[in-house]
């Protein structure tokens, strides 16, 4: 399992993050390995596995950026699952994922696909296709004058939403996309907001908060395995840039490495946690 938070764990916790929403998570999958990812191990995987990429991670003028682009090379070596900070866990995944090989959320109208919380075998070559989505849209993610738009078509959740909506249309020519069924001889999982962990839309305040409370009281919906609190902690950091030289972006074809085979997502996953 990954979290994402900005550029060290203390500083993460303390953009409207609750400690207690990681360790939720981390007791709901005692068994699990945990990994934590700081920004020097994250480039040590990109110089080690995928050089290629290095510039274009360091060309990022924004630390949510960063975070966003490390997310499918996380997937891509090691599988499992990844959520944000500002999700908290109920109960463990393994009930939600196992026999799947992607496992993805929808956060409003079966329409879009989460990077807030993903899962995924090893080596699966869709995030091979989301790595050239972004270099595609590396340059947007530089705009002189960025915005929140412009991060989440570059590195953001829109950038799975296309390459999902490539690859799903095989089965599913048209939205909705809830529900199971084989993608290039991958079994997937779309869950529907409602389940796994979105019961709310992000601005339904009175949602969040029955959500809460019934949680609280011990009672957490059935069809949950968690809930995102949808801090919106990432559009705080729009003004924070990061500090690294930006070498010009090289041109070239994403190679990533592996391929789909492998096993299913089983029970025991890697618990991992990538701050950049």
């Amino acid at each position: 399992m990954c979290f994402t938070g900005t550029t060290e764990e203390a500083k993460a916790l303390g953009t409207g993050m609750k400690r207690e929403w990681r360790e939720s998570c981390m007791a709901q999958h005692a068994n699990w390995t945990y990994m934590f990812w700081d920004k020097a191990a994250a480039l040590k995987l990109l110089n080690n596995r995928y050089p290629w990429f290095t510039k274009i991670f360091l060309s990022y003028r924004k630390v949510v950026s960063q975070g966003d682009a490390l997310r499918p090379f996380l997937m891509h070596s090691f599988g499992g699952l990844y959520v944000d900070l500002d999700v908290e866990c109920y109960r463990s995944s393994e009930a939600f994922l196992a026999g799947h090989d992607l496992v993805f959320q929808s956060e409003k109208n079966e329409e879009d696909v989460s990077n807030a919380m993903v899962a995924s075998i090893t080596g699966h070559p869709f995030w091979n296709a989301v790595v050239r989505k972004m270099i595609v849209e590396a340059k947007r993610a530089n705009e002189k004058t960025l915005h929140s738009g412009s991060i989440l078509t570059s590195t953001g959740p829109d950038v799975f939403k296309e390459v999902f909506k490539r690859w799903a249309e095989y089965v599913r020519p048209q939205p909705p996309y809830g529900g199971e069924y084989m993608v290039h001889g991958t079994r997937v999982k779309y869950y529907p907001r409602g389940h796994w962990f979105v019961p709310c839309l992000w601005d339904d305040t009175a949602c969040h908060k029955g959500t809460n409370l019934a949680a609280a009281a011990g009672k957490p919906d059935a069809r949950l395995a968690g809930h995102h609190q949808f801090t919106g902690s990432w559009l705080g950091t729009l003004n924070e840039t990061d500090a690294t030289p930006k070498p010009v972006i090289s041109k070239g074809e994403a190679k990533g490495e592996g391929d789909a085979k492998g096993t299913r997502t089983e029970a025991k996953l890697k618990l991992r946690v990538s701050l950049t």
